[in-house]
């Protein structure tokens, strides 16, 4: 009899450089499974299970490292497997680090044959080393995908842009006629970019001429200060003459001090208003369109699980809102979301 030996190349990775390790194997008679030290994930390949403590690999098993996909989704990770007379089992921690729930997964521990999970199917290919795993969506427990079709960088100041200057602002008004004439004017100067803040002063000046009479000048200041604004946490300082806060039923109140307080005007970007949300789920990699009013408002690549999509509030009165998912098959579902008011479009698909 002939036996035939053929090499079995294996990867590991050492410190910063990727070195191949291969030991004989005969085709007549497989010899025991190497150490799972000699392999790790190469490139992007997250390796878990690799510390679970599972029993040893005998002579009627076999232990695999596998790279595993969920629902035709490539998780880019390397698992832990034992292939014991044909059945694949792993630890309940691996399954659990996966993304799979099932009923007593909480408590478990051990090792979990694969079959024995209700609802999930494996598909083990030898020749790439791959594992695809299909579960119900109720067997998914992955954590919600979270995206906002209305984010917005936040636009910022470039130092080196920034000069001092000095503004005058004015308004004059006249009037007359043979007996009586009068000219008065409104002006504001602010001087900026000395230092920190604003400094500002305005005041009303007149001059009234009757004839027969002795006429009239003079100025009146009104408002002298220096404000501090503070974009990135939405504050102003005021200092000098300024003016109390107000509800909606009271009045302001002009002080003289320094006054302290939230300025939503710094970020005119940020919405302040309630966000509409549309929460849903898919079984397979999906792509999820929004429209709002036949208005395509935005467009996600989700993975297999629950997803949220938090949106601007674009809508105002009764409106209507849509939900397009289309998964991998090309198969699609919409769903509809009466809409009255931003807050009452919130849905789930």
């Amino acid at each position: 009899m002939t036996i035939r030996t053929t090499r079995h190349c294996r990867w590991k990775l050492l410190a910063a450089s990727i070195a191949a390790v291969c030991t004989p194997m005969a085709d007549a008679a497989p010899s025991p499974n190497p150490s799972p030290a000699g392999y790790a994930a190469t490139g992007a390949l997250d390796l878990i299970g690799s510390d679970d403590q599972l029993p040893d690999a005998d002579a009627g098993s076999q232990e695999l490292y596998l790279e595993v996909s969920l629902n035709e989704f490539a998780t880019g990770r390397l698992a832990r497997f034992v292939l014991i007379d044909g059945r694949l089992h792993t630890s309940a921690a691996t399954l659990r680090e996966l993304g799979l729930r099932w009923l007593g997964g909480d408590t478990a521990s051990g090792l979990i044959a694969l079959d024995d999970i209700p609802g999930l199917q494996a598909r083990y290919d030898a020749a790439n080393q791959q594992l695809a795993l299909t579960a119900p969506l109720e067997n998914l427990s992955g954590e919600r995908e979270v995206f906002s079709a209305g984010e917005r960088s936040i636009p910022r100041l470039d130092p080196s842009t920034l000069a001092a200057g000095l503004l005058f602002n004015y308004d004059v008004y006249a009037q007359g006629d043979g007996d009586y004439q009068s000219v008065s004017g409104w002006s504001e100067l602010r001087l900026f970019g000395m230092g920190p803040g604003v400094w500002s002063n305005s005041m009303v000046s007149r001059a009234i001429n009757v004839r027969g009479n002795e006429g009239d000048r003079g100025n009146t200041r009104l408002d002298t200060s220096w404000q501090l604004d503070l974009p990135d946490s939405m504050v102003s300082v005021i200092a000098g003459d300024t003016y109390s806060g107000s509800l909606g039923w009271t009045r302001t109140t002009r002080i003289g001090g320094i006054r302290a307080g939230s300025n939503f005007g710094l970020q005119p970007y940020r919405v302040t208003t309630p966000l509409a949300s549309f929460a849903g789920d898919a079984v397979l990699p999906s792509t999820v369109d929004l429209y709002i009013n036949g208005i395509r408002q935005s467009s996600q690549q989700v993975r297999p699980g629950q997803f949220q999509i938090d949106t601007i509030p674009t809508i105002s009165g009764a409106g209507q809102a849509q939900m397009v998912i289309t998964d991998i098959n090309g198969q699609s579902r919409v769903v509809s979301f009466p809409c009255t008011t931003p807050r009452s479009c919130c849905g789930r698909a």
